[in-house]
């Protein structure tokens, strides 16, 4: 039993030995130097993942150097040869050659837009009190208007109905006559002069209603007539002086939302140049430069968040190397041990 098992020790160790001659990286492959180099390697390509998203994100969460993945000996030869083969009509490239990406164009953009600002707000300031002040004496030009106009209105009404309104008066003072005059028992005579005395009350009263009538309808319809000139000069004066300020807040804030669109734009554009300088590939780069402890200062974090994700897989990335180092230096001894 004990022969048996001796010898399948021996023909299983034959074996190894034989797939080890024809496969010499097969023994490295299967051990735990192999393991602990792919599980770095891992950890190199997840984080060069992380930091390719964090760009993506974020185009600020890195410095890069100025001359990083530019390439201008090249865009100057292709913008010559641009301009020679398409000489008819050409369409010359819509940015510049050497395209500005550093943060000088945001700075100055934002520069201008501050300087606008200031100036529209000086601008609208004194703008914005001198409107206040025309509102307000818009609004007592009115009442003094409306007043007017209803002193004028009730002026007209006065003047026209003051004759029926005198007819009424009359005809009223000689019912109240006659009822004195004739006393508690009239004879018939008297009773029929004192009827048609209040038939000619009443018809003034009618008169007196028609020609109000007559005379609201007439208000109505010529309402403009009564207008005060004096104070429909001043509204109309003030009516101007209102739209033109207007005019003039709107255009200033007009220029405003104008240069905040272009400031606007100018970021994303700065932006997007700026993610096209990198990509996953260069953070692969980066991220093997950290797990080696190598980088050379090209690729820089920027952000509190991508630095402590730096610093993490340095730290994780310095025990698997120290680790794998001591593995590596195991190796040949293992090698030994088996020959």
């Amino acid at each position: 039993m004990n022969r048996r098992t001796a010898s399948e020790v021996t023909q299983s160790d034959l074996s190894l030995r034989g797939r080890t001659a024809r496969w010499p990286l097969l023994p490295i492959l299967r051990s735990r130097f192999a393991r602990i180099a792919f599980a770095w390697l891992t950890l190199t390509l997840i984080f060069s993942v992380i930091y390719w998203v964090a760009w993506m994100a974020r185009s600020d969460s890195f410095i890069i150097n100025k001359e990083f993945n530019l390439n201008p000996v090249e865009q100057i030869r292709e913008r010559v040869l641009l301009s020679y083969t398409n000489i008819d009509g050409a369409v010359m490239p819509e940015h510049p050659v050497l395209q500005p990406i550093g943060l000088e164009e945001m700075t100055l953009a934002l520069v201008e837009l501050d300087s606008l600002t200031r100036e529209i707000n000086s601008s609208l300031t004194p703008l914005n009190i001198r409107l206040k002040s025309l509102e307000t004496e818009s609004g007592r030009i009115s009442r003094l208007h409306s007043q007017a106009m209803s002193d004028n209105m009730e002026a007209y009404r006065t003047k026209e109905l003051a004759p029926a309104e005198a007819e009424v008066k009359r005809r009223a003072e000689a019912v109240a006559s006659m009822e004195r005059t004739q006393g508690l028992s009239p004879n018939s005579y008297q009773k029929i002069i004192l009827a048609e005395a209040r038939v000619e009350l009443a018809s003034a009263r009618l008169t007196e209603a028609t020609k109000s009538a007559q005379v609201a309808t007439y208000i109505l319809d010529n309402i403009g007539t009564f207008a005060d000139s004096y104070t429909t000069e001043a509204i109309q004066k003030l009516d101007a002086n209102l739209q033109h300020g207007a005019a003039e807040r709107e255009s200033l804030m007009l220029s405003l939302r104008q240069l905040r669109e272009r400031t606007s734009q100018t970021a994303a554009s700065w932006r997007e140049r700026r993610t096209d300088r990198l990509g996953w590939l260069d953070f692969v780069y980066f991220s093997v430069g950290v797990s080696s402890s190598t980088t050379f200062g090209d690729i820089i974090p920027n952000t509190r968040l991508v630095r402590m994700a730096a610093l993490a897989q340095l730290l994780v990335s310095i025990f698997l190397l120290g680790y794998l180092v001591s593995l590596a230096g195991a190796l040949p001894r293992q090698d030994a041990d088996r020959t």
